[in-house]
């Protein structure tokens, strides 16, 4: 774990990105900050804090190769490293991070975890072509604490309005309370408490009497006041204008999408869904942006959507919009909801939602395994037809997503249990609670250790055939296929057999012999490359012609009048011997490549003259031989 920059390569990671601001003092502006051995206290201090922040925010903090928490510290270094050296591209490879106990040993030496307290040295050094150059130690010490930089953090705050062309008691209130929001709802702050972690600087600027041109003028920063919070952020104004001309209501129509409810007459869920929809289609209405509800105008009518109202009653209400302050006047015609009665909803009770087996490739899950079953099970249920139509987290929710986490084993994984739980009207219930199987992946198969053996193969002219083509390339599937180190995996799915087009019609026997073939990884099951292997292909020899071929079998006696069992076992064996003697015959194999008919005639209970007079031949099977010898016959003579 002594270069935590070569796991960005191998994870995936870059260091590239837009680089932030950096706000420097006399001394940085004199620092070459893409000389890492120049770096000033200031920034030293800021990599030591973008460090212990990412291991405060890192749930897994142990300690060792490939761990969130190495990944995170390397890429708080990364990150910050970009900001200040302003080079918006950091090649990972050639940058060398170390992390150091306080003895200046490798940290995992005695460490297994990042625990509060400990005290560490991140050592930057750049390494040959890197863009920067030089070294640099920063001393830390781990906390349990993100702190917030101010420094890194900007406010915006949404352009504000006042009516008049001087501010009045009730514009310092607002403006005071829009800045306030806007702090409030800063991502970066949230979770820190106003007057108790920070303050906002400059809100008493803002009194009776400022033009809009003057609070557009105002410069407010926020100060950090508790250990939570470092610096003060960049110096942000408010845009102030003049409010526009009000909105004439009168002119403004209102329309509201068709609603529905479940039953026959309005529950108290459908009075709050339909207050809902109305209070949404009169904000979403174009003439209306700018103004807020309940200051600016009011929703006249809301107040008759009851419980126990019919689709036909509530259809009938008449609402309109009026105006309550400056920003708007008079208002809008009547308007009305079309409400129907909703299709039947669906039964969870009874789903059934299956998800198909999973697997991890470690021993206990990774970030990367939680997020890959987090996203096979919601597949699996927005792919299940019964909640076709319907929206995940609108009308239903996936419980017990969250006991997937880091460190879980395939056996623990596979018994958590998980159901889809009603959310809107459109559906009822919860479904029987299901699994997901979890196995540990398969180690995939090294091929560069397999090797591929195919018999050798014929043909039966000089060159080849499209026959040929056919029966070379089918052996090599068919050896490839019976490789035992191959089992359970698929052609062209797992892996592809490379160098088959190299068989095609005109090559000669040794043309053939001399090719070279290989299996090549396809799949995660497996992989590199076998080594090459070749097929020897020969000609084949010329079939024998029995037509030809003369079979003799020396005389044979029988011991009595008539042949007894023995004798009918002696005959068969003198005749079939007589066969595999014949010269011609040599390198053939009986009933493989040829067969002796007639044999079945000798029998218990025949005459010496009878079993002389039977005929016997030889007949082809196989295609080294062809055609039947001619019939030929055993001389047969009582002893």
């Amino acid at each position: 774990m002594k270069k935590l920059l070569a796991i960005l390569g191998a994870i995936g990671l870059t260091a590239t990105g837009a680089s932030s601001v950096v706000a420097c003092n006399k001394e940085d502006k004199k620092e070459d900050v893409k000389n890492l051995s120049s770096y000033s206290e200031a920034h030293k201090k800021e990599i030591a804090l973008a460090v212990t922040n990412a291991i405060a925010k890192t749930s897994n903090k142990a300690a060792g190769e490939n761990t969130a928490a190495y990944k995170a510290i390397n890429s708080a270094v990364i990150d910050t490293l970009k900001s200040i050296s302003k080079v918006s591209k950091l090649t990972g490879p050639k940058l060398q991070v170390n992390v150091l106990d306080k003895n200046n040993a490798e940290f995992t030496t005695h460490n297994s975890e990042f625990k509060k307290g400990d005290q560490l040295i991140i050592v930057v050094k750049a390494l040959s072509g890197s863009e920067l150059k030089g070294s640099l130690k920063v001393n830390l010490t781990v906390t349990d604490q993100v702190v917030v930089d101010l420094t890194k953090v900007t406010i915006t705050v949404p352009a504000q309005t006042i009516p008049g062309d001087k501010s009045v008691a009730g514009d310092v209130t607002a403006l005071q309370t829009a800045i306030t929001n806007a702090v409030k709802g800063t991502s970066a702050l949230s979770g820190l408490t106003i007057d108790t972690d920070y303050t906002i600087e400059g809100l008493n600027q803002i009194v009776v009497g400022k033009t809009p041109t003057e609070l557009s003028a105002m410069k407010f920063s926020v100060k950090a006041k508790s250990t939570k919070i470092i610096g003060e952020t960049p110096k942000f104004s408010v845009n102030v204008t003049k409010a526009a001309v009000a909105v004439d209501l009168t002119k403004v129509t209102i329309t509201v999408p068709t609603q529905t409810i479940p039953g026959d007459k309005s529950v108290a869920g459908d009075v709050t869904a339909l207050q809902i929809a109305i209070t949404n289609a009169v904000k979403g209405t174009s003439a209306l942006s700018g103004l807020t509800i309940d200051t600016d105008y009011t929703i006249e009518g809301l107040n008759q959507i009851v419980v126990g109202k019919t689709p036909v009653e509530l259809s009938s209400f008449e609402f309109s919009v009026k105006a309550k302050s400056v920003k708007a006047t008079g208002g809008t015609p009547k308007f009305k909801v079309n409400v129907t009665k909703a299709a039947v909803a669906v039964d969870l009770t009874k789903v059934t939602i299956t998800v198909p087996t999973q697997t991890i490739p470690g021993d206990k899950s990774v970030a990367g395994d939680v997020t890959a079953l987090q996203i096979a099970i919601t597949n699996a249920v927005k792919g299940t037809s019964a909640l076709s139509g319907l929206t995940i987290d609108t009308d239903y929710t996936i419980e017990g997503l969250n006991q997937i986490v880091v460190g879980k084993t395939p056996v623990e994984l596979s018994a958590m249990k998980f159901s889809v739980k009603a959310k809107s009207t459109k559906i009822i219930g919860e479904t029987p609670k299901f699994s997901v199987n979890v196995t540990k992946a398969a180690v995939a198969v090294d091929l560069t250790k397999v090797t591929i053996t195919v018999p050798t193969q014929t043909i039966p002219g000089d060159k080849s055939v499209a026959g040929d083509v056919t029966a070379l390339q089918i052996a090599i599937t068919n050896a490839v296929k019976g490789t035992s180190a191959l089992s359970g995996l698929t052609i062209d799915t797992d892996y592809t057999i490379e160098g088959l087009n190299q068989i095609v019609v005109g090559k000669t026997p040794v043309e053939l012999s001399a090719m070279k073939f290989s299996v090549k990884a396809k799949s995660t099951k497996i992989i590199g490359e076998t080594p090459k292997f070749s097929v020897n292909v020969t000609k084949a020899a010329v079939a024998v012609d029995l037509t030809k071929v003369t079979i003799t079998v020396p005389t044979q006696t029988i011991p009595g009048d008539k042949s007894v069992a023995g004798d009918v076992t002696a005959l068969q064996i003198a005749i079939t011997n007589a066969v595999k003697g014949t010269s011609a015959l040599s390198g053939l194999t009986i009933d493989t490549d040829y067969t002796i008919e007639g044999l079945n005639q000798i029998v218990v209970g025949k005459t010496p003259v009878e079993l002389s007079s039977f005929e016997f031949s030889v007949k082809a099977k196989s295609v080294k031989a062809t055609g039947e010898t001619p019939k030929f016959k055993v001389n047969v003579t009582k002893k």
